[in-house]
């Protein structure tokens, strides 16, 4: 155990080696765990690509001594990011955009980083090596009935089939000895308060089922479930209620016919149906809201997403698709500018807190400075070309409008 030595007159911390940095400084590694599909695990929601593959599912153990969890957590007590921190140091709205957003609202920021960590119940863990994560994310596997432009097949069964060929439902939650041993984890983490469950589609898991019975009893925690918005049931839905807290995250792009070429094999007409049936069951532990992802296919129509959480009051996460290929500025500035003058200028005087949020990542976005990227043009439409082919979709006859854009790169 490393011992403390506390620097007078300084922003920084120090234990012993240790030179902790307030502008990136980061708790995420010693009290979150994500599992990904192929049983690949890092400790970090952010941190979605790479990670070790967990063999024997001994989580406890792994969130201990991974060289990988190690390194990230010994980098922050460094004083820089780890290799596996790119979604914050490269994120899309600039250099560590997502983590500085983060500390400047939190108190461990600038002169009270010190007393900040002393005070945080948190603070154990900096110098423990036997601790246990107080968030999980997990995702089962790719079991899915949407081909989302965005996704991946690692995350789509759906899509997995049309782009490779495979036609079996994979993950690791399809191995029996890993999936028990993933529940013992659950069960005797005590730990444990956040549980977020990601898809694939949940609600077309058996495990997502099967795990709501194993955690029964551990009505202090909390849930984050995301899901496509296709899939409903009412005895479910009871069964969410009796955690301390669930919010059920829905991922819609826009109310349009649009939604359906980018989310294929759904239907927004069915998703606005599903959407009354979940906030009928709304109460001040159960709460829903809406997952967009800002795109070039959905930036025409995502004023329609807009529309309905103000009308609804629904919490909005508007995130940016990292895919740099179907990001907003492939469309030309002329149009971008247009568009945000002609329809989203009207929202920069609104009040609802996280639609306020989204607006002005679609303004920054929108109106947005830089020469055109030929590269990632051509990218998208080879993209789109290829998807067009395998889904049995057609770019020209949604977008009619845009097709001139891009008329020398393809289409």
């Amino acid at each position: 155990m490393k011992s403390l030595s506390l620097t007078i007159g300084t922003i920084m911390i120090k234990f012993k080696e240790w030179n902790i940095q307030p502008e990136n400084f980061c708790i995420a590694p010693w009290t979150q765990l994500r599992i990904g599909t192929n049983g690949d695990i890092t400790n970090c929601a952010r941190a979605i690509e790479g990670g070790p593959v967990s063999e024997t599912f001994d989580l406890a153990k792994e969130f201990n001594t991974s060289e990988d969890f190690i390194e990230v957590r010994d980098s922050f007590l460094t004083g820089s990011f780890s290799k596996f921190c790119s979604r914050c140091t490269d994120d899309t709205v600039g250099n560590g955009a997502h983590r500085k957003v983060q500390n400047f609202k939190s108190a461990i920021h600038d002169l009270h980083l010190t007393e900040s960590l002393k005070q945080s119940p948190s603070y154990f863990r900096l110098k423990s090596d036997n601790i246990l994560p107080v968030q999980i994310l997990v995702m089962f596997n790719n079991e899915c009935n949407l081909a989302c432009r965005h996704c991946k097949p690692r995350l789509s069964s759906t899509l997995a089939k049309a782009l490779n060929g495979t036609v079996d439902v994979s993950g690791w939650s399809k191995n029996k000895d890993k999936w028990e041993n993933f529940k013992q984890f659950i069960l005797s983490n005590k730990s444990l308060e956040f549980l977020q469950i990601n898809g694939g589609e949940p609600l077309l898991q058996p495990e997502f089922y099967e795990l709501l019975d194993v955690i029964k009893d551990r009505t202090d925690l909390r849930l984050i479930i995301t899901t496509n918005g296709t899939v409903f049931d009412n005895s479910t839905m009871e069964k969410l209620k009796r955690f301390k807290s669930c919010f059920v995250d829905i991922s819609v792009e826009c109310f349009h016919k649009n939604n359906d070429y980018i989310r294929v094999g759904g239907n927004f007409e069915t998703i606005k149906e599903n959407l009354e049936k979940f906030r009928a069951h709304s109460t001040d532990s159960l709460q829903f809201g809406i997952h967009s992802t800002l795109q070039v296919y959905s930036i025409d129509k995502f004023y329609t997403i807009l529309d309905y959480c103000i009308e609804h009051n629904l919490v909005l996460v508007a995130n940016y698709v990292f895919d740099y290929d179907l990001q907003v500025h492939v469309l030309p500035e002329d149009y971008r500018s247009q568009l945000y003058e002609t329809v989203y200028k009207k929202y920069e005087n609104v009040t609802h807190p996280t639609v306020k949020i989204a607006h002005s990542r679609v303004k920054e976005m929108l109106l947005k400075k830089e020469e055109k990227d030929k590269k990632s043009i051509g990218g998208f439409v080879n993209r789109t070309v290829q998807h067009d082919s395998l889904l049995g979709t057609n770019f020209s006859a949604e977008y009619p409008h845009l097709i001139k854009y891009f008329k020398n790169y393809g289409f």
